[in-house]
């Protein structure tokens, strides 16, 4: 006769064991069904945060239940820790730090912790290379059809003869930039490091 028990599962493994959810996705109605996990979990304080009646309601449509668990002392520290030397501790809430770290804890049980950074990998922030700062086109501005007596055209000082005292001459080549000269300035230069930076992705 068939052994019915040698017989393959008619339903695939799931895609994975545990699913942490947060409040954003169950705030929005996500579809996380479609993460195929075997338990969707949470911290107490997720579930808490969701007010809205239209989300709530949305909560007891969930084709699969939401378990509640609290992450160990370890997982806390751990996790905080880590968040601190990235320095994104201030800005994660209480019920963030219980999410990461139900997670940190979760990894843990499930596949054990070596694999788990305690140190966070250095940023490497990515040079354009040896170009160096974007160049800014001189900008000219237009001198007065006639310089004052006692002035030096060109890049060289003015003086005030009456009063003696020196200033830099307002010459082409030294002219300062206007407020919104240079704000152009500044637009053009990020575009331009911008397309750069997306020819090379």
């Amino acid at each position: 006769g068939l052994d019915l028990g040698t017989l393959p599962s008619s339903r695939p493994p799931r895609s994975m064991k545990y699913l942490v959810v947060d409040a954003g996705p169950l705030i929005k109605g996500a579809r996380l069904e479609v993460a195929d996990a075997e338990r969707y979990i949470t911290v107490p304080e997720v579930l808490r945060e969701i007010r809205d009646r239209q989300a709530r309601s949305g909560l007891q449509l969930l084709p699969f239940d939401i378990d509640t668990k609290e992450p160990s002392d370890e997982a806390m520290a751990r996790v905080a820790a880590f968040a601190r030397k990235t320095g994104d501790y201030a800005a994660l809430s209480q019920p963030d730090l219980k999410i990461l770290a139900l997670t940190w804890m979760l990894e843990k049980e499930s596949n054990g912790a070596k694999h788990l950074l305690e140190t966070p990998k250095p940023m490497h922030v990515h040079s354009p290379g040896p170009r160096g700062p974007p160049r800014v086109p001189p900008q000219r501005v237009p001198q007065p059809p006639s310089a004052p007596a006692g002035t030096q055209g060109g890049g060289g000082s003015r003086f005030n003869e009456g009063a003696g005292s020196e200033r830099p001459a307002l010459g082409e080549e030294d002219s300062p930039l206007s407020a919104e000269e240079a704000a152009e300035a500044l637009r053009v230069a990020l575009a331009d490091e911008a397309e750069s930076l997306s020819r090379e992705i």
